[in-house]
């Protein structure tokens, strides 16, 4: 009876002691939010975490842009954001806290060399609507890039393109970056106009775009 009652309790401690190793006593959860260089969520993006042990995860953005990893055991990772339309970005972390929540936002840039495939976006299928995109970096006097500047992108005579957005608008990141978009059924002029506090204000008009063609900017401001 007694070498029953020993293999049975020397069974439950095994049992135990597996279900333990599958989630790790210090695991903590690896969270954030992937974002355009504007600080836009971005949905629908592809997080790869991969540690040194070979162990592997996938998670998508929601529409929040947030992904979340559970129970991540400590120790140094890798985590890749991939999503067409942007270039693939990298991040290394260590995760050291035990039970704790780790944050990792990051912000992904466009991929400039991707093609995006045209739109029917309207009531009459006959219309194609295609993409008007200016980017680049804002700067001071000296070079250093300012960051949170507005940044608006419209049309100039906004009567052409009633049936979309005619503004686009971006807060430049730490870097200074910015990128503006608008999907427009026929070609047009374009304004690019930037503000910040302690900047004098900059207007470029009568702008030409080509479409599906990415143009870049790089704007310097002066001091007021």
């Amino acid at each position: 009876m007694k070498t029953r009652i020993l293999r049975k309790t020397a069974f439950a401690c095994f049992v135990l002691a597996v279900a333990c190793q599958s989630v790790p006593a210090h695991a903590s959860d690896l969270t954030g939010i992937v974002k355009d260089v504007c600080g836009r969520a971005i949905p629908g993006t592809k997080v790869t975490l991969s540690g040194r042990s070979g162990a592997t995860f996938l998670a998508l953005t929601d529409g929040t842009g947030r992904y979340v990893f559970a129970e991540i055991a400590p120790g140094a990772w890798t985590m890749v954001f991939d999503l067409v339309g942007f270039q693939k970005h990298h991040e290394d972390i260590q995760v050291m806290e035990p039970r704790a929540s780790v944050e990792r936002d990051v912000r992904l840039q466009q991929d400039f060399a991707q093609k995006e495939s045209l739109t029917v976006s309207h009531s009459d299928p006959s219309i194609r609507y295609r993409k008007y995109s200016v980017h680049g970096t804002v700067t001071g006097p000296e070079g250093t890039p300012i960051s949170n500047a507005t940044v608006s992108f419209r049309v100039g005579d906004s009567t052409s393109l009633r049936t979309i957005p005619v503004t686009d608008v971006c807060a430049t990141d730490e870097l200074g970056r910015y990128y503006v978009s608008i999907w427009s059924p026929t070609s047009a002029r374009w304004t690019l106009s930037v503000g910040v506090e302690g900047y004098a204000p900059y207007t470029r008009g009568d702008l030409e775009v080509s479409p599906d063609e990415p143009q870049a900017i790089e704007i310097r401001l002066q001091a007021r």
